[in-house]
């Protein structure tokens, strides 16, 4: 009876406590996402036995002495596969020792047993907080040493199982008080514990040291800055305890109304106000969940740097079969512990689900108790991009990610690569649809996974070849048209007579490779011996007049040049580009003999004052005026070639020209000359 009348009071108390907190300023609840989906994974139902442990309850008054109540901690194993749930008060009428004081381990099915889904049991542990780490290890939160705890306060770990043993981190020595949240990390390769000790006001870090296996060799508090130990300002009663991607530690403290936030160099510290009675944290990639106890609420923030407010939700408590009118013995229905996850129906989907136990809850018939729920907080889809054909251009965004169903991806971008342009969007599936496929960029809206592809045309160049004189190009590959990148060769052949001067567009060398970067147009000019002398002419002009030449004798010897250089262009001598006057042509010779032989004689001179690199340019006159003799000499043989002439004068004219050759091999250009002139008399003569 003693034990009844102290159950009533405190049950009067908390029902004035929870008048008080319902009077209490509350955030506006925003808009729902898109499909939370909540349902009941877990209950201890009072006509079941669970591994040969009844579950019964008595009537009234005392509904709340059946079974073990207040389910209060509440972790995921490291795969997702089991929840491991604290069961924080007792059931004084179970036949044990430890009076219903235990941690569930709770396999998670898409059809939930609620008999079968228990894989064990841990007696006299509370669990008021609970956590696992990557080896599955798990961490017990004990705030106080109740006689019915065998393993006394402090954080006691085990195995997966939950019938190992591993370590215990008492309170002497350890600065922990009542420790009631515990997070477990990786810093590094460091495996790190953090625990918020509700009446000492403090966050401790412990650095576990890993023996074999899961065995634990040693636990020392370091870092914070520090010994190991922060006190929190403002802190009035820690209670969660979570580590961020980003690895900062998020607190909850239920009687501050605040969710606190460190940096695990203990820098940094920072809070946001929930007005609530915050107790647990989860996390998301980006965002945290918090619950609230008596309000039954949960708040989501953004993980940004002012812990921004998302949205309040609140779990629909008659759809689900839930009665939060009345508690049990130890106060109104709440939510306490919360375990958030992705879990993946395929490859492709994966939903963002959260856990969260419903401390003192209980179905309408009060024959069922201390619900774990299960919310599918949204569904996301993997999407990922493509570009046909392959190398054709780039999307943005161009990575694979999840993407919330329902979601708009706003913009989606195409960017041809030189030589494509876009042509439109698709989709593996009608589950994307793309607002404007034949837009560049537009939007795409998400409700499925699959693959968004740009298509890009490969675009069509032609390369246009000019000449300008008289020859021919050739192109390899010779095709109507050319894609980017593609190289094509121009081979430049002059036509007899005539000499292949250089490309448009910079191009040099013959044959010269030309990569196709859009529509080309390429001009090959060939001049004839006429347009050659002219253009020695002007040159040689251009270098007596220029002031650099300076000797007398140098300048008589040009002047000389030039006067005979200019005779032979007399245009009565020519009768186009490459034919002479029959009757005068030899006139040209003789006179461009005489041109030469003065710039010989320039060369020789032992008192000119020439410079090498003009010495170098009156010798290029030299060859480009023989060459052009030679040319004249060529086509006039040719041309009695085609018109069947007289072929010993035929043969006479080809063997002056091999003598001229020959002498212009010894440098003996004058002579070189004059058998060119001779070999123009004979073709001319052969015909």
């Amino acid at each position: 009876m003693k034990v009844k009348k102290k159950v009533a009071i405190l049950l009067v108390l908390v029902f004035l406590i929870g008048i008080l907190s319902i009077a209490l300023p509350i955030a506006p609840v925003s808009a729902t996402p898109v499909d939370p989906d909540w349902s009941v994974q877990y209950m201890i139902d009072t006509t079941q036995t669970v591994l040969g442990k009844h579950q019964w309850a008595t009537g009234p008054p005392d509904w709340a002495w059946g079974g073990p109540r207040s389910t209060r901690g509440l972790a995921l194993s490291p795969g997702g596969e089991y929840l491991y749930a604290g069961y924080n008060n007792p059931n004084l009428l179970q036949p044990s020792a430890y009076h219903g004081h235990e941690v569930r381990k709770i396999r998670i099915s898409a059809v939930p047993d609620w008999t079968m889904d228990t894989v064990t049991m841990r007696e006299g542990n509370r669990g008021k907080a609970i956590a696992t780490d990557d080896k599955g290890r798990v961490y017990l939160a004990e705030g106080s040493g109740a006689a019915w705890n065998p393993d006394g306060a402090g954080i006691h770990i085990y195995d997966a199982s939950l019938a190992t043993w591993l370590y215990t981190i008492g309170l002497s020595g350890t600065g922990l008080a009542v420790p009631e949240g515990v997070a477990v990390t990786r810093e590094g390769i460091q495996l790190v514990l953090y625990v918020t000790d509700r009446t000492a006001k403090s966050l401790t870090r412990f650095e576990i040291t890993e023996g074999s296996g899961v065995s634990i060799v040693d636990v020392n508090r370091a870092g914070l800055g520090g010994t190991g130990v922060m006190s929190i300002t403002d802190a009035v009663n820690l209670r969660g305890v979570e580590v961020d991607p980003a690895g900062r530690i998020w607190m909850a403290d239920i009687s501050a109304k605040k969710v606190f936030r460190v940096n695990s160099d203990g820098s940094g510290l920072t809070w946001v106000s929930v007005d609530k009675t915050p107790i647990d944290i989860g996390f998301s990639e980006n965002l945290a969940f918090v619950t609230h106890y008596e309000e039954r609420i949960i708040t989501v923030l953004k993980q940004d740097e002012a812990m921004t407010y998302v949205e309040t939700l609140t779990p629909p408590w008659v759809d689900l079969g839930l009665d939060i009118t009345t508690g049990g013995s130890y106060g109104p229905p709440a939510l306490s512990g919360i375990a958030v996850t992705f879990e993946y129906p395929t490859p492709t989907k994966r939903q963002l689900v959260f856990y969260v136990t419903n401390e003192e809850g209980h179905d309408a018939s009060r024959s069922k108790f201390e619900p774990i729920l299960k919310c599918v907080y949204k569904t996301q889809y993997l999407v990922s991009f493509a570009v046909s054909p392959s190398g054709s251009g780039t999307t943005t965004p161009s990575a694979t990610a999840w993407y919330d169903a329902r979601a708009t991806i706003d913009p989606i971008s195409a960017t041809a690569n030189p030589g494509y342009t876009f042509s439109s969007w698709s989709t593996s599936t009608t589950s994307i649809v793309i607002a404007s496929p034949s837009s560049e960029s537009t939007t795409a809206t998400i409700d499925g996974a699959g693959t968004i592809t740009a298509t890009f045309t490969q675009i069509e160049y032609t390369l246009t070849v000019t000449v300008v004189g008289s020859g021919t190009v050739t192109k390899t590959p010779d095709d109507p048209t050319y894609h980017y990148g593609d190289s094509v060769t121009l081979q430049a052949t002059p036509a007899a007579g005539w000499s292949f001067t250089g490309w448009s567009g910079g191009l040099s060398g013959n044959p010269v490779e030309v990569t196709i970067n859009d529509n080309m147009a390429v001009t090959a000019t060939f001049i004839g011996p006429k347009t050659i002398k002219q253009g020695v002419l002007e040159e040689l002009i251009a270098l007596r007049n220029d002031g650099t030449v300076t000797d007398k004798g140098d300048l008589q010897k040009l002047d000389e040049a030039i006067k005979h250089l200019t005779k032979s262009l007399d245009t009565d001598l020519w009768l186009d580009e490459t034919h002479l006057d029959p009757k005068h042509g030899d006139k040209v010779f003789n006179e461009e003999k005489d041109a030469v032989v003065k710039l010989v004689e320039l060369l020789k001179d032992k008192k000119s004052t020439l410079t090498d690199a003009q010495r170098a340019i009156v010798q290029s006159f030299i060859g480009r005026l023989v060459g052009a003799d030679k040319a004249l000499a060529t086509v006039a043989y040719n041309d009695a070639v085609a018109a069947g002439g007289d072929a010993k004068k035929i043969d006479k004219a080809n063997d002056e020209l091999s003598k001229g050759d020959a002498r212009v091999s010894d440098n003996h250009f004058a002579d070189a000359i004059e058998h060119y002139r001779n070999a123009w008399k004979h073709a001319i003569k052969a015909v």
